[in-house]
């Protein structure tokens, strides 16, 4: 088995793989959550240290420059400017205002990506939550008048999206961390997915449930992109061994390979699964 870092031992992850099985999704949302909080706030410390007179604006605009590009990072530090209030870098508050304008306009979605990968696998920082969302065009004015208080995006992007169905960026005023939204594709397979979704509390004391996409589906679109981007991704390798590990036995193997050769990932699914220690 390939352990997720040179720097440790299989025996020492085995008993880490142990500790997370156990851990409710409930857990495990708390240490990204917690992880990701703690990351921020040590990357905005460290701003502000080296430049001490910087103002909220420039301190968010900064980090949303370095973590994801400069056209937003202006967005943001014009609406910062006139924005009350502290930056609190939170993943649930990141998502609770556009999670409950889907649920209210009954918009079907799913979280994927680094957070999916973190519920069902080894926990990761996620600055970025990837969602996969049924969005159309009579919802863009509830969209906007839902969400533009509280997140910064171009309404032009998101329409175009919208009739290109393709993708668009969102960024939490307070969180400063990105939603990105992805109108879901005409495959067969993201029918699948989207039939699949599981259902998870994320805090212990919120009734909420929250849609993700399931352990088997993350697998085989995290190794699609994977593939897509040149399998040169050691991070995104790495997620998807950290759910191959976590899910073990629980994984619906036939399922996996069925979508595998379908997507001409036969190969990359049989490597990551010897890698995890599925297969030998």
């Amino acid at each position: 088995m390939r352990t997720q870092s040179p720097d440790t031992r299989p025996e020492v992850e085995q008993v880490l793989i142990g500790l997370i099985r156990k851990a409710s999704v409930a857990k495990r949302f708390r240490l990204v959550r917690g992880n990701t909080e703690q990351t921020v706030k040590m990357n905005r410390s460290s701003f502000r240290k080296s430049c001490p007179e910087a103002t909220k604006a420039e301190v968010g605009a900064d980090f949303v420059k370095g973590h994801f590009n400069q056209t937003l990072a202006h967005g943001v530090q014009v609406a910062l400017e006139h924005r009350e209030g502290s930056l609190i870098p939170d993943l649930f508050i990141t998502l609770t205002s556009a999670l409950e304008l889907f649920e209210r306009l009954t918009v079907p979605y799913y979280i994927t990506g680094t957070l999916a990968a973190s519920i069902y696998g080894m926990q990761r920082v996620a600055f970025q939550i990837d969602l996969v969302a049924e969005l159309h065009l009579e919802h863009l004015d509830s969209f906007v008048e839902s969400l533009q208080a509280t997140y910064y995006f171009d309404v032009e992007t998101i329409k175009e999206a919208i009739l290109q169905r393709t993708s668009f960026q969102i960024i939490h005023l307070d969180a400063l961390l990105l939603l990105s939204i992805s109108l879901p594709a005409a495959r067969v397979f993201d029918q699948e997915i989207a039939r699949r979704v599981q259902r998870h509390l994320l805090v212990e004391d919120d009734s909420r449930v929250t849609c993700f996409i399931s352990p088997e589906d993350i697998v085989l679109t995290q190794l699609e992109e994977y593939r897509d981007g040149g399998s040169k991704d050691d991070g995104q390798y790495n997620e998807i061994l950290g759910v191959l590990k976590v899910q073990g036995r629980n994984l619906d193997l036939l399922y996996l390979q069925h979508w595998a050769t379908n997507l001409n990932l036969a190969h990359l699914l049989q490597e990551a699964c010897i890698d995890a220690g599925l297969l030998e």
